[in-house]
């Protein structure tokens, strides 16, 4: 199909049919949560189990080929995402890991989707897109546990699992990167050591601090083996590692204007073209018909004689009636392949 075709051709690679007919044999992909419409998500579910096939299956069976597993993950992601920006619009993230993984991400409604890889191996892929906007819930005020909470915190400062950023390789001085980093650290400080130990509790709580001292909008992952894709204008990119934990975090807005559903615009043109047709008949049906003589109550009303005598002189033909009628048809003829074009799809869905 063309969204197989679509996806499955990147950077000058491209899938035979019969690798496509065996990957479904071995591969196996499971969707765990969406709220994507099914029409997109069958496909997109297709794509996934074809594209993992292809760059982390045959890969690893490759003998010439050396590379790790968290390449073949990224390289995964990295097609994924840019299939998803070709055939779903711009701007997607997707994240695949093959161990626990915790995310803390905000998403556009409709757009996520989960699915779990279950055969041959094990690998989770999120895929999501960014909101617009974030609404921030009013932060209650400090209570004296809080604070308490921090100073004992700071007071075990050296318990805190040793962070190291591995991107970006340099930090600008007085930078926002900077900012996250040193905010991250904090966090790290503060936190509990059972929370750093969890995924999911981690990216939440440093989510929060994030949001909290920068604004909106973060996503944030964390987990042992996982690999992201994000969209190509992402800000204050943070990768890292918080003792064995590895962390992920960036700043991503998508605001959309309202766009044109041309989709929409075409199926109503021939039922605009009928309304024109009813307006026309009676309108020149009125001024091109037998001249009627005028009342003597209107004879004030001078402009509207001369329009109407300037209608007839320049609009009113013997053809008048054929020509509106040949416009009636053709949205008659519109409407009725419209419908037929309309039903024939549904059926091949």
């Amino acid at each position: 199909s063309f969204w197989l075709k679509a996806f499955c051709r990147f950077g000058g690679r491209s899938a035979p049919l019969e690798v496509m007919a065996e990957s479904r044999k071995k591969c196996e992909v499971k969707i765990r949560k969406t709220e994507m419409p099914w029409k997109q998500l069958r496909h997109v579910q297709e794509s996934v189990r074809q594209l993992f096939q292809i760059y982390v299956l045959e890969e690893e069976s490759d003998k010439k080929s050396k590379s790790s597993e968290h390449e073949r993950i990224a390289n995964f992601a990295d097609a994924l995402r840019t299939g998803l920006d070709r055939g779903l619009k711009p701007q997607w993230h997707v994240l695949a890991g093959t161990s626990k993984l915790g995310f803390a991400c905000k998403k556009r409604n409709g757009s996520m989707t989960i699915f779990q890889v279950v055969q041959p191996m094990q690998c989770m892929v999120l895929i999501w897109k960014s909101p617009g906007i974030e609404e921030l819930e009013p932060s209650p005020a400090a209570a004296v546990d809080d604070i308490e909470g921090d100073t004992k915190a700071k007071a075990k400062a050296s318990t805190a699992p040793a962070f190291k950023v591995l991107e970006p390789a340099t930090i600008e001085k007085g930078s926002e990167v900077e900012t996250v980093v040193s905010t991250l650290r904090q966090e790290l400080r503060c936190i509990p050591k059972k929370t750093v130990e969890d995924e999911q509790e981690l990216a939440m709580a440093l989510r929060k601090r994030l949001t909290k001292e920068l604004g909106t909008i973060w996503h944030v992952a964390a987990g042992h083996d996982f690999e992201i894709a994000t969209a190509e204008n992402r800000r204050n990119y943070v990768l890292a590692v918080a003792g064995k934990m590895r962390l992920v975090c960036f700043q991503h807005e998508q605001v959309e204007g309202k766009a044109i559903d041309f989709q929409k615009l075409r199926t109503s043109v021939p039922y605009l073209l009928l309304l024109v047709f009813f307006f026309s008949y009676m309108t020149l049906h009125s001024v091109c018909g037998r001249e009627v003589p005028t009342d003597p109550k209107l004879q004030d009303y001078a402009p509207v004689a001369d329009v109407k005598q300037w209608l007839r002189q320049n609009i009113c033909t013997h053809e008048w009636e054929h020509s509106v009628s040949v416009l009636g048809i053709c949205a008659m003829l519109a409407i009725f392949l419209g419908k037929k074009s309309f039903l024939s799809a549904n059926k091949t869905a």
